[in-house]
């Protein structure tokens, strides 16, 4: 049995990637962006990230994220995250929730949602 491995994005992940991208950004449920964006327009922002990975199993592309800073300057160490699963994702390498942004995101089916502002030192 072959294990999950995780490496950097290359050029020949590109389709797989927007396979797996279309649905979510569609769906407007994640990702603070136009859900009307194009292939090559999401390509472009998800490979303008200083970090880029696949997740692959027997050479099947099964996921991909990338990890890059919020903001510049003083603001450089806050990375990103806004979904259910990401946030018990984050909960399992011991980030907590600090705060709370009131209707922080509009979500397409649920309204303005809270954004939560998660924490661990590093």
């Amino acid at each position: 049995m072959a294990a999950i491995m995780i490496r950097d994005f290359i050029d020949t992940d590109a389709d797989a990637v927007w396979t797996i991208m279309e649905p979510i950004l569609r769906a407007g449920e994640t990702y603070a962006l136009p859900t009307t964006l194009s292939k090559d327009e999401a390509l472009d922002y998800w490979l303008s990230n200083e970090a880029v990975f696949v997740a692959e199993d027997a050479g099947i592309l099964l996921g991909t994220y990338f990890l890059r800073a919020n903001h510049e300057g003083g603001g450089s160490h806050v990375a990103n995250s806004s979904n259910e699963r990401a946030c018990k994702l984050w909960q399992s390498f011991d980030f907590i929730i600090v705060g709370r942004l009131p209707g922080a995101f509009q979500h397409p089916q649920l309204g303005f949602v809270d954004v939560f502002v998660m924490y661990r030192e590093l």
